[in-house]
């Protein structure tokens, strides 16, 4: 099954890798794991070394080329949701 969703509903004037880690430890842990892959933008805290270090043997990650989605929409990605 593919989700193309909003995982997080997580607004904040600035975030740092390392929130945003725990707040994907919370929402992994409520939805039984994690997704096979994560679909992020290239926000600062969506490259950071705390989320790679975090999703390493977790889950991949695929980062949307910047202006992508206007251009051609991506598929979703496949996940275990």
């Amino acid at each position: 099954m593919n989700t193309r969703g909003v995982l997080l509903n997580l607004v904040e004037h600035s975030i740092t890798g390392k929130a945003l880690v725990e707040e994907f430890k919370k929402m992994f842990a409520a939805r039984g794991g994690p997704p096979k892959v994560l679909r992020l933008n290239n926000g600062s805290e969506m490259v950071s070394q705390a989320l790679q270090r975090f999703c390493d043997d977790k889950t991949g990650i695929v980062h949307i080329p910047p202006g992508w989605e206007v251009v051609k929409p991506l598929p979703p990605p496949p996940t275990r949701w």
